[in-house]
């Protein structure tokens, strides 16, 4: 049986965003409580999955808004893995992009979705 490379590993429900049509306020969560994955947590995944090759940090939340969002792009990029991003890229800003690792192998997808409903459906 072959081994999964790739993962989407979902390490916050926070956001800087409030789209009304983002599905985290229809999943019945207090959104204020909800725990972000620590380093730790990331670290149990990458142990128990040695066979990764690429994750993808995406999910409900903007992987920025994380506050060990730089901690996790560190250790998967000394674990050597492809780094895909998915974000609304608000928070993508000069100074974020350079607390990034120098030599690391980080693809970012962004979204084109609005918070602003006329927006939104043009999109």
């Amino acid at each position: 049986m072959k081994q999964p490379t790739y993962a989407l590993i979902e390490i916050t429900w926070n956001c800087n965003l409030s789209c009304w049509y983002c599905p985290r306020y229809g999943a019945g969560y207090d959104m204020g409580n909800r725990p972000n994955m620590s380093l730790e947590q990331f670290n149990y995944i990458l142990d128990n999955i040695p066979s990764l090759r690429y994750i993808n940090l995406a999910g409900c939340g903007e992987p920025l808004a994380s506050p060990y969002f730089f901690d996790i792009i560190k250790e998967a990029n000394d674990r050597g893995l492809g780094i895909i991003i998915t974000s609304n890229g608000v928070l993508w800003t000069r100074e974020n992009i350079e607390r990034l690792p120098k030599e690391s192998n980080i693809t970012v997808h962004v979204s084109i979705d609005s918070p602003i409903p006329e927006i939104y459906e043009k999109c």
